[in-house]
């Protein structure tokens, strides 16, 4: 039987779902923050008016925990931090998202100094938590692993990986975000290993331009791997784009709206379909 056809997304806001729509992607993967950002419930459910308004579907979240609430080193608050986890889980349940994306790299970050076992307890605690309330909601939440200037933990998905292992924490999964395997220079082996725990996939060029607009990067050898282990997650480009959504929209032309969305879309499906 033939696999289903891979499906591609893009990282982006509400304001950017127009743009995304258009240039035919098949899902959005939004900031859980955009999630969080009501204060009561009136704006809450506005919120997801305007998401489920949208006309693609959120497949997807990242940015998990934002860099105010501290997930290890001396001034951890507990409890605020599991319930944001948690109302967030509910919240991306609620519309759908299949995948958390836990990069959040200042929240994770082990400040200076701080002993880094007792860091790794804290981690392993709010994933074990985390993985309950994301079974709760039919969310998969995934370690993003950053590139060193972004965080000093979880740098590659084998690390990620042999952390989920050490610590029984069957429930959370790993990601490989192609832009920073480039930026480590880390090899294909970690996603080997992890197999079907390899929840998800972002991509971008070596210098985090959109796909094909950028550096050179090896789509081929990455989508090789992901096809050899048959997997069949999503992947969502998150890049650093050139043009603002104001840019984008400016024109009505059909010639502005050749943008460097449906650019990358086009060569990341090339890539996938002729690897």
């Amino acid at each position: 039987m033939a696999a289903p056809p891979m499906r591609f997304g893009c990282c982006g806001g509400i304001a950017d779902a127009p743009l995304i729509h258009d240039a035919g992607f098949d899902y959005i993967e939004l900031p859980v923050g955009t999630l969080m950002s009501a204060t009561d419930e009136a704006a809450y459910r506005r919120i997801m008016d305007e998401i489920r308004a949208m006309g693609v579907p959120v497949e997807a979240c990242n940015v998990f925990i934002p860099a105010t609430l501290k997930i290890t080193g001396p001034e951890v608050a507990r409890e605020p931090l599991w319930q944001y986890a948690e109302t967030a889980l509910q919240r991306m349940g609620e519309i759908g998202v299949r995948v958390c994306v836990f990069g959040s790299g200042g929240a994770r970050s082990i400040p200076d100094g701080f002993d880094r076992a007792t860091a790794g307890d804290q981690l392993a605690a709010f994933l074990d938590h985390v993985q309950e309330a994301s079974a709760r909601y039919a969310v998969r939440v995934v370690i993003e692993p950053l590139n060193r200037a972004e965080s000093n933990v979880f740098n590659s998905v084998a690390e990620s990986d042999d952390f989920t292992q050490a610590r029984g924490l069957a429930g959370i999964g790993v990601l490989a975000d192609l832009y920073h395997l480039s930026v480590e220079g880390e090899t294909y082996d970690g996603m080997v290993a992890a197999g079907d725990r390899l929840g998800h996939v972002h991509v971008a060029d070596a210098d985090r331009s959109a796909p094909g607009e950028g550096a050179p990067t090896d789509y081929a050898g990455f989508f090789q791997t992901l096809k050899r282990m048959d997997y069949a997650g999503t992947i969502s480009i998150e890049a650093r784009w050139h043009k603002t959504i104001r840019d984008e929209l400016r024109g009505t032309d059909a010639m502005d709206r050749e943008t460097e969305h449906h650019r990358a879309l086009a060569f990341v499906r090339r890539q996938w379909d002729t690897t």
